[in-house]
């Protein structure tokens, strides 16, 4: 069998998910404590496992934990008209994971063309498409073998941060690669930072697919892009500056061809100048992908839609964590009197760092720091923001086995604050571009330090360092699902800032003393008073599709206690809550119509 459904009575409630795939992994004898009590024969062929309870569904691969197995919430290729007439069923509860995941066409395209084995952490994992992958490649693929110009064909995946950007392209890819009415395609993957070009190339690579190419300068673009059709490019968009430049000086273009389809990762950065026009100089007759996950819309000039072509798909914010394929982001300010931008005053804000300095030594200080930006670099106010910092993780993230990132306003500051923290008692490295000043012992410090290994062993829950100190590195594209905070010390604009804080979004779990320790939330801290900064990010998309980007973090717990308890009475209006018969009659007769899902998911996934 392809599949294997254990199917559980809704009357279970909250821990029909549990039961359900806890039988599964009994079956597989997934543990040594199953051995010998299962029937792992029947899952040498298994694309899936599902877990049904009528008004929910979930699915995962052999062997994962429950916390990976997901919803399924799309129809396609049904709508919910048809499904009514063809199923006659409400496309509702469990309905769309059967009408749509398990629909013999869809399924065996999930066979064929999206399944990856991936190594993570020392074991190879099998790898499943979420929904809002599979029907945003579904809908590429289509738009690209029913329309005929190569301008028409182009358009946006907007995925939000942290949904798998990567892996949506990488079966693009596939699907193209494997698309006979395509004529073999060349396949272009650009990205526009040396470590995003590393990280995309690493995953194409480590999932198997066939011969990726990477173009290590911009002599050697040219020559891949000039060998002819067959081959998967990857490179930064920065070496289509002289690529086109020929022997004779001509800017000729390096391909010609119809089947060539270029996939733009992160695609509203460097695409609207001199960079982009180059690059579609290059490869006039490309078919232009743009993935990105903060479009842009500004108006002629800057638009994400307008420059590769229509909406092909989108999955916000608040779609991904209701479906648990992120966790919610929380923000906290703290030392609001430090805050360079907001409420304070220059004079104000050296009056709080240099408070406790005689009035000579004031006047000296205050010609040194006479802006804002100064202020903000001061080693005093740093060394009093890198106490907090130390305290707050000590006391509320490294209990939990989590980690961080403190992002700096300069490389003087993030080696100073990795200093700082040291001192303090947490381990912490700052990770920044080498500089030439070698006037400064920190700095000559942190240019000797190897990057790569130090990050791998922030990813490593037994590793060090616990907080990483950066400034611009590690900011885009940086998968770490360890990290849960992000200490905010650096005025972060637009879709860099929504880009930042999305470090902290990813799900993660470990065993901690037996225990299984969930990230529930990221945590933004800000320390410079960004919060005006993310309201003119957000101004530019509907309010619907970034609802609840960033919600304050509440500290007070009998605040916390009173909503639960609050939004827990609304359930039972007109019924005494001293009469437990009388509340659970609520219940009778509505689990069918999902009435589990709204009280107890949502009622847990807020508290």
């Amino acid at each position: 069998p392809l599949v294997v459904i254990e199917a559980k009575s809704p009357t279970l409630l909250d821990v029909w998910k549990t039961r359900a795939v806890r039988q599964l992994h009994r079956y597989q004898e997934a543990g040594p404590e199953w051995h010998g009590s299962g029937a792992p024969e029947l899952f040498y062929y298994n694309l899936a496992c599902v877990a049904i309870c009528g008004a929910d569904a979930a699915y995962g691969a052999i062997g994962v934990p429950e916390n990976v197995y997901a919803g399924w919430k799309s129809l396609e290729p049904w709508n919910e008209a048809e499904v009514r007439e063809r199923f006659g069923a409400e496309p509702k509860g469990q309905v769309p994971l059967i009408v749509g995941l398990l629909s013999p066409a869809n399924l065996l395209e999930i066979l064929r063309d999206f399944v990856v084995f991936e190594p993570e952490r020392g074991r190879l994992v099998k790898k499943l498409p979420r929904y809002q992958q599979f029907r945003a490649v579904h809908r590429a693929m289509e738009r690209l073998l029913t329309l005929d110009k190569p301008e028409e064909r182009g358009g946006v995946v907007w995925h939000t941060q942290g949904s798998g950007k990567s892996l949506t392209m990488l079966w693009l890819a596939t699907k193209l690669r494997r698309e006979p009415r395509l004529d073999n395609p060349t396949i272009v993957i650009v990205t526009d930072r040396t470590q995003l070009d590393v990280q995309i190339t690493g995953t194409f690579k480590r999932c198997g697919f066939p011969a990726p190419e990477h173009a290590e300068s911009t002599k050697d673009l040219r020559r891949l892009l000039s060998l002819g059709s067959g081959r998967t490019i990857m490179t930064t968009i920065q070496k289509f500056e002289d690529a086109l430049t020929s022997g004779n000086g001509r800017m000729d273009p390096l391909n010609d061809a119809d089947n060539v389809f270029v996939m733009v990762d992160e695609a509203h950065r460097t695409q609207y100048g001199l960079l982009g026009a180059k690059m579609s100089k290059a490869l006039p007759n490309a078919t232009f992908l743009g993935f990105t996950g903060t479009p842009i819309d500004k108006g002629f000039r800057r638009s994400t839609m307008r420059r590769f072509g229509p909406l092909i798909d989108k999955y916000t914010i608040p779609q991904s964590v209701e479906d648990r394929a992120t966790v919610p982001i929380l923000y906290e300010a703290r030392l609001a009197e430090l805050s360079v931008i907001g409420g304070n005053t220059v004079d104000h804000l050296f009056d709080v760092i240099f408070d406790d300095e005689p009035d000579d030594v004031k006047a000296r200080i205050r010609r040194r720091f006479a802006n804002r930006e100064a202020l903000a670099e001061a080693e005093k106010r740093i060394e009093m923001i890198a106490l907090d910092i130390a305290e707050h993780y000590k006391a509320r993230v490294k209990p939990n086995g989590f980690k961080c990132q403190v992002v700096a306003p300069s490389r003087a500051a993030a080696a100073r604050y990795a200093a700082n923290l040291c001192d303090f008692g947490v381990s912490a490295y700052a990770i920044i571009t080498t500089t030439l000043d070698d006037t400064d012992p920190l700095l000559k410090q942190a240019r000797g330090i190897d990057h790569e290994q130090i990050v791998s062993a922030f990813k490593d829950p037994d590793g060090e360092p616990e907080i990483l100190v950066v400034v611009d590195m590690l900011l885009t594209g940086f998968d770490a699902p360890i990290e849960q905070v992000m200490y905010l010390d650096k005025p972060v604009r637009e879709h860099g800032l929504l880009q930042a804080i999305a470090r902290v979004n990813r799900r993660y779990s470990q065993q901690r003393d037996g225990v299984t320790i969930e990230k529930e939330y990221g945590l933004v801290v800000d320390y410079y008073g960004v919060s005006r900064e993310l309201e003119a990010a957000l101004a530019v998309f509907d309010p619907a599709d970034l609802q609840g980007t960033l919600e304050p973090l509440d500290e007070n717990p009998e605040v916390v206690i009173e909503s639960a308890a609050t939004k827990a009475g609304s359930y039972f209006k007109g019924r005494s809550l001293d009469d437990a018969w009388s509340c659970v009659e609520v219940f009778v007769d509505q689990t069918a119509e999902g009435f589990k899902a709204d009280l107890f998911e949502k009622f847990n996934a807020d508290y």
